[in-house]
């Protein structure tokens, strides 16, 4: 049985053992991979996709817009001609091989990766997008027998073999000052703090509980601050599906208004993108509105481990109004712990950029016990699949 220049292309070359990946640099967005040096392997690119069996759809060069050594000044070749991007931005690629002491004595390509990277072109029939490389994803290595990706239609696998990698990363349990940073919020407000929740049906339960034992007397008004960075992409469809209808049948069974902040991460803030966020006009009892809001929250960013949980109970405690509500509760939920050293970002206020520093763990503390407000915590296992 003869096997198509398609087929030949997709027998891969690289195995488990053939790739590393490290975090060389922490404060950079995005990890090291380094591809072994085999025989007949002269340079390396990331794709979007292993090449289409039947040949009906293109796959594209991965590319990043923040320049790095690893590939900024590497060319890649296509058609007899080198490749210049006009919008800026570089191709995953690199020709370049070396000894790493760390990983012994073979050669090794290296290519530091963004979290964020983008592929395809605005063209009428093409495809454009932007992938996020952060927790669980696939990512394919396509090897190529000439220097700068190039490609050779006189041999039979055209120059180059594919080698897809399923890549998930596994965070570690926080440090515990860092759960500190978290449980303490619980504590000290007569809340409650959850951390070794396994799966969704448990958190679920969990949230279903504290709705069960909310009273029937008396208004009660609940903040959502809702971590929305990448991490968290399974969670709240999953909250949608499994949770929305028994939060609206307790809400039409007792005095019980809803409101929602979401947060990402100072990161996130210097890329344009937002700290907190209200959802709405403030606390609603409209489950239209309650659904539309949980869907309408589209998770990205993030990346460092700590993210902005203080900033979002400040935004809940000072942005809602509280003084009708006999019971006052805000339920955080995110897969990471605060800052436990504030961080500052600048903003524009009357024609004058000023510093804000975020609040410290006491100081949010006395924020809600000012307002007689409990805080209920989520600390949800990173990287769990809800389904």
């Amino acid at each position: 049985m003869s096997i198509t220049t398609q087929e030949l292309s997709t027998v891969r070359i690289l195995t488990s053992d053939d790739i590393k990946i490290f975090r060389l640099d922490p404060s950079k967005d995005g990890f090291d991979l380094f591809i072994r040096k085999k025989v007949g392997v002269e340079s390396i690119m990331l794709t979007d996709s292993t090449v289409d069996l039947i040949g009906l759809y293109d796959n594209f060069a991965l590319r990043a817009y923040d320049a790095h050594p690893t590939y900024a000044t590497e060319p890649r070749n296509l058609n007899n001609r080198t490749i210049d991007l006009a919008d800026g931005s570089y191709f995953l690629v690199t020709s370049t091989a070396k000894v790493f002491k760390e990983l012994g004595s073979d050669y090794w390509f290296h290519l530091f990766v963004p979290t964020s990277v983008v592929y395809g072109y605005p063209y009428p029939g093409s495809r454009e997008g932007q992938i996020d490389l952060v927790d669980d994803f696939w990512i394919n290595v396509r090897t190529f027998s000439s220097t700068h990706a190039t490609y050779d239609p006189s041999l039979d696998d055209r120059g180059f073999r594919d080698n897809p990698y399923h890549i998930r990363f596994q965070q570690k349990r926080p440090p515990a000052d860092e759960i500190a940073s978290i449980r303490n919020l619980a504590i000290h407000t007569g809340g409650r703090f959850y951390s070794d929740l396994t799966d969704g049906d448990q958190f679920i339960d969990a949230l279903e509980k504290v709705f069960q034992e909310m009273p029937k007397e008396g208004l009660t008004k609940v903040v959502f601050a809702i971590d929305a960075t990448i991490s968290m992409k399974y969670v709240m469809p999953y909250v949608q599906k499994n949770f929305l209808p028994s939060l609206i049948k307790v809400m039409s069974e007792k005095p019980i208004l809803i409101g929602f902040v979401i947060y990402r991460d100072y990161e996130d803030l210097l890329k344009g993108s937002y700290l907190t966020k209200i959802l709405g006009d403030g606390f609603t009892k409209d489950p239209l509105l309650i659904d539309k809001y949980i869907s309408s929250i589209k998770v990205g960013g993030g990346h460092d481990v700590p993210e902005a949980v203080y900033e979002s109970i400040e935004t809940a405690v000072h942005d809602f109004y509280w003084d009708d509500a006999s019971n006052r509760i805000i339920i955080q939920i995110g897969d990471a712990p605060a800052h436990t050293i504030p961080k500052t970002r600048k903003i524009r206020k009357d024609g004058k950029t000023i510093s804000i520093t975020g609040p410290t763990q006491e100081e949010t503390i006395i924020m809600a016990q000012s307002k007689n407000i409990k805080i209920i915590n989520f600390l949800l296992p990173t990287n769990v699949h809800y389904s």
